[in-house]
């Protein structure tokens, strides 16, 4: 099956023929000559399959420059200050009739890349990238509301390894 992407299949690429299922496999011809014929696929070795693979390389270089074309279309830079309040997108999908935005948050630091560090009222802090914040615009007659506890997504990566090893315990036999 060919690859979207390179326009050739993996065995294309890698032994330069398309592999044949027992479906549409026919017993090919024998060679009258085997010499000649192992020269002629040695040579095709040597001349078509690095014409083959470069050609793949750049079908898919043509291709991840069609697909950031088209990604960089729907995405809009957003800049925001220190100070400024936003609302964070929900990690999770939700229901259709839930919350997909939480917050309020501030705007602690502006770091590289797009990233920003914001935190809730009690000091929670977190680093979201910008394409997960909006600004959050308070109206006069609207409700104040009572905003989210900040979870980090750092603190579930911190330390993974276990409290106390087995070997610290003692015997195990």
């Amino acid at each position: 099956m060919r690859n979207r992407t390179t326009s050739y299949s993996p065995a294309e690429l890698l032994y330069g023929v398309r592999l044949l299922t027992p479906t549409i496999w026919n017993p090919p011809a024998e060679p009258s000559d085997i010499e000649l014929a192992i020269k002629e696929r040695i040579e095709f070795i040597k001349t078509d399959i690095p014409e083959m693979r470069s050609a793949g390389y750049a079908n898919s270089i043509a291709s991840k420059e069609k697909e950031k074309e088209t990604y960089d279309k729907g995405v809009r830079e957003m800049y925001f200050k220190e100070g400024d309040i936003v609302l964070k997108l929900t990690e999770q999908p939700q229901p259709k009739l839930e919350q997909i935005w939480e917050g309020p948050y501030h705007v602690q630091r502006r770091l590289r890349l797009g990233a920003y560090v914001i935190a809730d009222s009690e000091g929670n802090r977190d680093i979201v990238n910008g394409d997960m914040l909006k600004l959050y615009s308070q109206k006069q007659y609207m409700l104040p509301e009572v905003s989210n506890t900040l979870r980090s997504k750092l603190q579930r990566f911190r330390d993974t390894r276990p409290a106390s090893p087995i070997w610290r315990r003692g015997s195990v036999v």
